[in-house]
């Protein structure tokens, strides 16, 4: 019996928890666990650890998380004939934010039977509920935490856990407690960025200023959010042209210096839907708005300010 598993999720506490009831599921209860993050460390490391046998148990679990995070082709190859060839004994259970149906060892992976792929999405509402069991909460409670939390399991698990703390002796949360005690999860600083882009491309000034003022809640001051915007729509021209000349993923990532092929598939996003006329106009837009702040005509914040009216 091959004991591999790929999940997809982009919430950790979902992830672990899956892990938990695999492990249980198939029996790997006391086995030795080594847990590798591609982001910080090699796949050969881990690698290695599926290669070599275990002294002190028969069985040994081997998670890797992000594990498509820095492709390099040998090792890549090297575990897709672990995946073929797996030992029995071992559990090698794979993690990933989102599936690149695109990459080649998703396609071979797909094409056999040798790993369950199992795509992990939680329920925000049954999640609180049974967080917040033995406690008093209204429907309102719940909603609003799912709100102010983004749908973001690990940061609910956490305020549950707060919740429960505060209110342990009364075993009641109302809506005031999650106002006062639970802060509003703001989306990734980069995600608001492409957004705030993408606004200023379609000319839409209440969501520009409404996504430009989230942009001020991370402490980025004007001049940044100015070289930012710069540097993501030089970028996202980049990406237009080099997806039009038929580059391939991993060499538009290498090319540009990019993290990850959801970041190119995103830039990609915003690119396709402008030609290069509109794109390259608000890039020379943004280059006279920063020289106007450096020559010292114009205040930062009232240069971008004025700059979103005026589209």
């Amino acid at each position: 019996m091959k004991n591999n598993y790929l999940l997809e999720s982009v919430d950790g506490a979902v992830i672990d928890k899956k892990i938990e009831e695999i492990i249980i599921k198939c029996d790997f209860t006391h086995a030795t666990k080594s847990i590798y993050d591609i982001e910080e460390r090699d796949l050969s490391d881990a690698l290695e650890d599926l290669d070599t046998y275990n002294f002190l148990s028969s069985k040994k679990i081997v998670i890797i998380k992000n594990v498509f995070s820095n492709l390099n082709e040998s090792e890549i190859d090297h575990l897709f004939g672990y995946i073929e060839n797996s030992n029995s004994d071992n559990l090698l259970i794979l993690t990933v934010k989102k599936i690149d149906n695109r990459l080649n060892i998703i396609k071979k992976i797909k094409k056999n039977n040798d790993i369950i792929i199992l795509t992990l999405k939680a329920n925000p509402s049954q999640y609180i509920k049974d967080s917040l069991k033995g406690y008093e909460v209204n429907h309102k409670v719940v909603s609003l935490l799912i709100e102010k939390c983004r749908d973001d399991i690990t940061k609910m698990e956490n305020e549950c856990n707060k919740l429960k703390l505060y209110k342990k002796d009364s075993l009641k949360i109302t809506e005031d407690d999650v106002e006062n005690l639970v802060e509003k999860k703001l989306e990734d600083s980069n995600e608001t960025l492409f957004s705030f882009i993408k606004y200023l491309l379609i000319r839409d000034k209440k969501n520009s200023i409404r996504t430009y003022q989230e942009l001020l809640e991370y402490h980025i001051d004007n001049s940044s959010i100015i070289g930012l915007m710069s540097s993501q729509l030089k970028t996202i021209y980049q990406v237009k042209l080099l997806i039009d000349k038929k580059w391939g993923m991993n060499q538009i990532i290498e090319a540009l210096s990019l993290k990850s092929s959801y970041q190119v598939n995103k830039m990609n996003e915003y690119g396709c839907c402008y030609s290069y006329q509109e794109l390259g106009s608000l890039i020379h837009s943004v280059a006279n708005l920063d020289y106007d702040i450096k020559s010292g005509k114009l205040d930062s914040k009232l240069a971008l300010d004025l700059f979103i009216l005026r589209l």
